[in-house]
């Protein structure tokens, strides 16, 4: 949470948004997180991969948007660095 919360304050946030996300899949079926730095741009930014990606891919959260960057990026599923190959029926989210 930077400086806005307590240390895993923010991620014990996110992990409890993103479970009730995951059991109302029947009333919403596409989940989406959103932030202001992006994991993938021209370049890993590994420390935020490294707190949000896990939890991404356990709830399987379909796309996230972020700012940030001055430019339009948009990337194929990634999990761990390693795109997939397409959109449909993706294991990974869509950055």
């Amino acid at each position: 949470a930077g400086h806005f919360g307590a240390d895993g304050e923010y991620l014990a946030w996110l992990e409890a948004d993103l479970e009730q996300a995951q059991a109302e899949r029947h009333l919403r079926p596409w989940v989406f997180a959103a932030g202001h730095r992006p994991v993938y741009s021209d370049t890993v930014h590994t420390e935020l991969q490294a707190a949000v990606e896990e939890l991404f891919k356990k709830y399987k959260v379909d796309v996230y948007f972020s700012g940030h960057e001055h430019s339009y990026t948009r990337m194929l599923p990634i999990y761990q660095s390693q795109p997939e190959p397409g959109y449909v029926a993706a294991n990974a989210t869509t950055y």
